[in-house]
């Protein structure tokens, strides 16, 4: 299963918090090789839909079977309101070359630039420009 992370600066109550959420991704797809890109879809009301288009940036992660049963139990949950992370017992950790955190334990992860958004009904259609993956994509 795929998730997106994504960290931004929030406003709650008059207090500025850096905060890191993780949604499970409904449908994705990859749109080109060169450069790399991706399209997923994200529902419109989530709270990381705000973040990555405050931040431009995404990062996505490929989760072991053993968390798929978890994850589409929590598919609809916002991860801005309950820390999947922590739900999920995932770890974090920053990403290398964009301003966001990934999963330690992901089989493979994903960083990327957001390069454009397409609103669909409840939906929205982020395309990210892939910048690093680990492990490295075989050609």
């Amino acid at each position: 299963m795929l998730v997106a992370m994504s960290s931004a600066s929030t406003e709650m109550l008059g207090r500025r918090k850096e905060q890191d959420a993780l949604a499970v991704v409904h449908s994705w797809m990859k749109l080109s090789e060169k450069p790399m890109q991706y399209a997923i879809a994200l529902p419109a009301q989530q709270s990381i839909v705000k973040m990555i288009r405050q931040s431009k940036v995404f990062a996505l992660a490929v989760l072991p079977e053993s968390y798929k049963r978890r994850l589409e139990q929590m598919k609809h949950t916002d991860g801005l309101l309950v820390d999947l992370f922590a739900e999920l017992g995932l770890k974090k950790v920053q990403c290398e070359k964009i301003d966001c955190v990934r999963i330690a334990e992901a089989q493979q992860h994903m960083e990327c630039e957001l390069i454009a958004e397409l609103p669909l009904d409840r939906i929205i259609l982020f395309i990210g420009k892939v910048i690093r993956t680990e492990p490295p994509l075989s050609p």
